[in-house]
C-alpha cells in the first residue's frame, strides 16, 4: 500500500515540477518502504529457518524401509547398463587424471574429512 502510494506520487510529477509537500511526502514514502522491507526481509528469513525444520512428508504409498536392503524399487526407467569390467566413481576419475586430490584436501580441511570414496 506504501509501495502503491509512491508509485502513484512518481505517475503524478512525470508531467509537472513536484512541490516541496510532494518531495517530502515522497521521501516519508521512501523511509517507509525501506523500513518495511527490512522488516519483511527479517520476517522472510525467520520463516524460511523454521520452515527448514519441517522434513518432507513421503506419500501414503511409499514403503518404509529400515536399511537400504529393505527398501523397494518402485519403478525402473531404461535399461541398467553391463559392463564387462568395473566402474569408476566420479572421485576416481578425476583422482586418476589429476582433478581431485584428496590427501590435500583432507590436510586443509582438517578432521572428518572423506579420504577414501
Amino acid at each position: 500500500m506504501v509501495r502503491r502510494e509512491r508509485n502513484a506520487l512518481a505517475d503524478s510529477l512525470k508531467s509537472s515540477k513536484p512541490s516541496p509537500e510532494q518531495i517530502a511526502r515522497g521521501r516519508e514514502l521512501k523511509a517507509q518502504v525501506a523500513e518495511l522491507e527490512e522488516k519483511l526481509a527479517a520476517a522472510e528469513a525467520a520463516f524460511l529457518a523454521e520452515f527448514k525444520k519441517i522434513p518432507n512428508m513421503p506419500a501414503d504409498d511409499v514403503p518404509f524401509g529400515k536399511s537400504d536392503e529393505e527398501n523397494v524399487v518402485a519403478k525402473t526407467v531404461g535399461e541398467i547398463p553391463k559392463f564387462d569390467f568395473e566402474p569408476k566413481s566420479h572421485w576416481q576419475i578425476g583422482e586418476a587424471r589429476g582433478w581431485i586430490d584428496k590427501e590435500r584436501a583432507a590436510k586443509v580441511s582438517g578432521a572428518r574429512f572423506a579420504t577414501d570414496g
